[in-house]
């Protein structure tokens, strides 16, 4: 979910005493921050549980269950955390914020252009389905 702001800050220049205005723009929550947030989710959880006076039976099922996810989640961020320091892989998932962005219509268009129509055999049944050879 991305994070917007949509309120002016004034920044003071102390050198000159003049104001600018610093417009903040929308930032995309990257999957590393995705697999963060979702680990420290489950570890909070977890946490509030562990600081109950008596823990119940159900409490003690929801530990379980949230020390799997939790170990899930920290073998996500793990895998994350390696990926950040692959070039290549930031590379790729540069190219797919491209094209899912800015890039999106002239992706999409390089995508449908066709030389020839797509020539397509009705069969008996009335499936159709492209000739052989195309």
């Amino acid at each position: 979910m991305p994070q917007t702001f949509g309120f002016l800050q004034e920044h003071e220049n102390d050198a000159e005493g003049e104001t600018c205005e610093v417009i903040l723009e929308a930032s995309q929550d990257t999957a590393y921050d995705r697999r963060f947030k979702e680990l420290r989710s489950l570890e909070a959880k977890r946490d509030a549980i562990q600081e109950k006076s008596e823990i119940t039976g159900e409490d003690r099922q929801h530990l379980l269950a949230l020390n799997r996810l939790i170990q899930s989640a920290q073998e996500k961020f793990a895998i994350e955390a390696k990926r950040g320091l692959d070039d290549r892989w930031r590379q790729w998932r540069a190219i797919e914020e491209w094209r899912a962005g800015e890039g999106k219509e002239a992706y999409n268009a390089t995508r449908r252009e066709r030389l020839t129509p797509a020539l397509l055999h009705k069969s008996s049944d009335g499936r159709t389905f492209p000739f052989p050879g195309q």
